[in-house]
């Protein structure tokens, strides 16, 4: 380790150090001394060798930054305001540290800065709160731990032995509207990084100056089971006004307005040029239905104005069903949110969607295998749905029904809920009502009245089935499955086969 040895001017009238008792100064540390140096001087050269030799002090503050407990936001800076607004910002600019609350709390660096020699408070210094480049607080460290209501120091602790170590924080409130800067400031320690605000003493108040209106005013239709449905392509008017406080004074970064819904991708409204801090804003936008794979048995449209800190939203629900899948029935799988492999009854006729439903037809409605009284309160009796999986060379196989559990599933002319499967081909009837071995009538499976049982188990939603000596081979690989409902109680959502 290297010291620094400095030599001292002689000064008139100081006592001096004298001669050792070894007769020399010149054999020790400080070979520049002679009988003649001044004392003081002497106990100075002491003094700085011990300091150069003493263990690290705490760190400091210069460069670090203060931890606040305060929630800023980003935003954007209209027009019209106080030049307060307008430091390190011009209008339309975005400002990364606006806040509404007017308390807050900053915290020094956890680890702790350097204030002194521990138990010695005469060097511990003072600490001072900066605003904008004047000092607003001070705190003397001499009176160690405590508050003055703005610092509050939690801790002087011993560091490296001789050192002391200060945690503190402080607490003020933000008063002036506009920009400020703080700053803490230790005698020892140094100056901390800033931190700023851009502060809203009146955010104005957020509200609807006219309310949410949404008008279909072209639609795209898909038809299920003959219930007319909306879907992508139908166009809808949104209108609404946010009153004069959407842009005081400050405005959201991102998405002033909003609009969302049933089968809509987010629309995102902005205002075109950097406003006023008293403007208004105002949607009349034609949207279009754009997101797939939605349905609901309602339009619901919702308009939100934002501001950085808050939002306000209204919504409007037409009455009007949605449905926005294509064609997603496939050769396995059924989830009934179109009829594209539905088969008129007892024939290989392709099903007509567009065709009110008749009585004795179950309906399909957007996502739903039902009765079908509540569209059609008619309705009497038993209601069918029937459609032809694929499945290759196959005599036995699996169906799970999303909705029901399988011992839903009744024999045929009993219960709530009947399913067959019939080969065509061999104009079998197999009953997954019944266990394999079972049979209604005769048992011959020439008509449903004599099917055979084919339930070989079930666990959950999922039927095993067995065809025994039949096979879907001699069937063009497919089978015809007969859905019968006979009351309104269950609702069949999914059809999985394998």
């Amino acid at each position: 380790m290297g010291f620094i040895i400095k030599l001292k001017n002689s000064k008139p009238n100081t006592e001096k150090i004298g001669t050792p008792s070894d007769s020399s100064w010149q054999d020790g540390f400080f070979n520049n001394w002679t009988q003649n140096t001044d004392l003081a001087d002497a106990l100075d050269d002491i003094s700085e060798a011990f300091l150069e030799m003493a263990p690290d002090m705490a760190d400091v503050l210069t460069g670090k930054n203060l931890t606040r407990s305060i929630t800023v936001y980003e935003a954007k800076l209209p027009s019209g305001l106080d030049e307060k607004w307008y430091v390190n910002a011009q209008p339309g600019d975005v400002i990364s540290e606006y806040t509404v609350n007017t308390e807050f709390t900053a915290n020094l660096p956890s680890e702790g800065f350097r204030c002194g020699r521990f138990k010695d408070p005469s060097t511990y210094g003072v600490l001072q709160l900066i605003l904008n480049g004047e000092v607003i607080n001070e705190y003397d460290m001499s009176q160690g731990v405590g508050t003055n209501g703005t610092f509050n120091v939690t801790a002087i602790e011993k560091f490296n032995r001789i050192w002391a170590k200060a945690v503190a924080r402080f607490t003020t409130r933000l008063l002036d509207e506009g920009f400020s800067t703080y700053k803490v400031f230790h005698s020892e320690a140094g100056e901390t990084n800033a931190i700023n605000f851009y502060f809203d003493n009146s955010p104005g108040n957020l509200a609807f100056s006219e309310p949410l209106i949404a008008v279909i005013i072209e639609e795209n239709n898909k038809y299920l089971s003959g219930i007319k449905y909306l879907t992508t392509g139908t166009v809808i008017n949104v209108q609404g006004s946010a009153a004069s406080g959407i842009f005081k004074k400050a405005y959201h970064k991102t998405h002033v307005a909003k609009i969302t819904g049933t089968a809509l991708e987010d629309v995102i409204k902005n205002p075109s040029g950097i406003p006023n801090v008293d403007d208004n804003f105002s949607i009349d936008e034609d949207i279009v239905l754009n997101k797939g794979n939605q349905s609901s048995d309602t339009l619901v449209m919702q308009l939100t104005f934002f501001k950085p800190h808050t939002s306000i939203q209204q919504t409007v629900i037409l009455d009007e069903p949605v449905c926005t899948y294509g064609i997603v029935s496939t050769v396995t799988a059924e989830q009934f949110f179109d009829e594209d492999k539905r088969l008129v009854l007892n024939t290989n006729t392709k099903w007509n969607s567009a065709n009110p439903l008749e009585n004795g037809n179950a309906q399909v409605r957007n996502g739903f295998l039902v009765y079908g009284d509540t569209d059609y309160p008619d309705k009497t009796g038993p209601q069918e749905y029937q459609r032809k999986f694929y499945k290759v060379s196959a005599s036995t196989g699996y169906i799970e029904f999303s909705g029901i559990n399988y011992h839903d599933i009744s024999p045929y002319g009993q219960g709530d809920l009947n399913v067959l499967i019939k080969l065509d081909n061999d104009n079998k009837f197999f009953d997954l009502g019944r266990a394999v071995g079972d049979k209604n009538g005769d048992g011959s499976g020439s008509n449903r009245e004599n099917s055979i049982g084919a339930r070989i188990n079930g666990s959950g939603n999922r039927v095993n089935w067995s065809l025994g000596t039949y096979n879907t081979a001699y069937n063009s690989n497919e089978y015809r499955i007969i859905i019968i409902f006979r009351t309104n109680r269950f609702t069949i959502t999914g059809i999985t086969t394998g």
